[in-house]
């Protein structure tokens, strides 16, 4: 049996997706019942309703479970539900966890998100569970939220990344649940298929939806205002000017063959992303 929790989320979700397509009973950890109802689809699960602090509730949905899938959440740095997960885990004699965590992650790290996705690993390393830990690059999901009006606004210069689509980093975490043995105790890092700037990015979609999409590389003072106007946290926004960085330095994380390697099948391009979606992105890239 694989619980996953963080069920609704970007990955969880698509993870609870391809076990019901795949007739593979699972169980999921939520905070609600009736969101998950609501953002899920029907198939071979049950449903466990709790907190991470509840101990009782997480360990009676733990109860027969060979495999955790647990993301580390972006919630300030605040790893006491991970200890919670990983001590009730350990109790409750479930061997294996798949964490979802980030690439460049490092508890040395001057950079908060990349120091705290590296302690959220190590209290993993630490707890005497077996592991697999994901890290992925940055989500084309994201650009459900980044393409506004046509246009893509954001401070990443003309640096590259491997975008993947959060399909195939569901695809690598089953595959790691299923089979602990396989990946026990390895980072996988995930990657899509092509290294692309986001003026790439706007013209794939430009392309895909035959609309106009446009790429504005605004500076990193611009946006610092931006986000404060969004009414976004200090602690937040300097968070995600950091993790921008290395676009802004053109440091993009090497391709790997992870994809392809665990699932036996090719990493969606982002081509592939956009076509799929082509009606959200029609929507959002008005004709001229």
């Amino acid at each position: 049996m694989i619980l996953v929790t963080g069920a609704t989320g970007r990955v969880g979700s698509q993870i609870v997706r391809q076990l019901a397509n795949q007739n593979e009973p699972s169980r999921i950890y939520v905070r609600s019942a009736a969101k998950a109802k609501e953002m899920l689809p029907k198939g071979d699960y049950s449903v466990a309703v709790g907190e991470f602090s509840d101990k009782r509730a997480l360990s009676a949905a733990l109860d027969g479970v060979t495999a955790l899938f647990h993301p580390l959440l972006d919630n300030g740095g605040d790893l006491t539900y991970v200890q919670d997960v990983l001590g009730t885990a350990a109790d409750a004699g479930c061997p294996h966890v798949v964490l979802l965590s980030s690439t460049r992650a490092d508890a040395n790290s001057e950079i908060y998100f990349v120091r705290w996705h590296g302690e959220g690993e190590d209290l993993l390393k630490e707890s005497g569970l077996t592991y697999t830990i994901l890290h992925p690059t940055w989500f084309m999901q994201n650009f459900f939220h980044y393409v506004v009006d046509g246009k893509i606004v954001l401070p990443m210069g003309d640096g590259q990344n491997s975008f993947i689509d959060t399909r195939d980093v569901a695809a690598v975490a089953i595959e790691a649940l299923k089979d602990p043995g396989a990946y026990r105790d390895e980072t996988l890092t995930i990657t899509g298929p092509q290294l692309l700037d986001h003026y790439q990015v706007a013209g794939t979609i430009a392309e895909v939806t035959a609309r106009p999409c446009e790429y504005i590389a605004m500076d990193e003072n611009s946006y610092r205002e931006h986000l404060a106007s969004q009414g976004k946290e200090e602690w937040y926004i300097d968070m995600y000017l950091d993790i921008t960085a290395p676009f802004r330095r053109n440091e993009p994380s090497p391709l790997t063959d992870t994809v392809k390697r665990v699932t036996g099948n090719d990493a969606r391009s982002l081509h592939d992303f956009a076509s799929d979606n082509i009606e959200f992105f029609q929507a959002q890239c008005p004709e001229d």
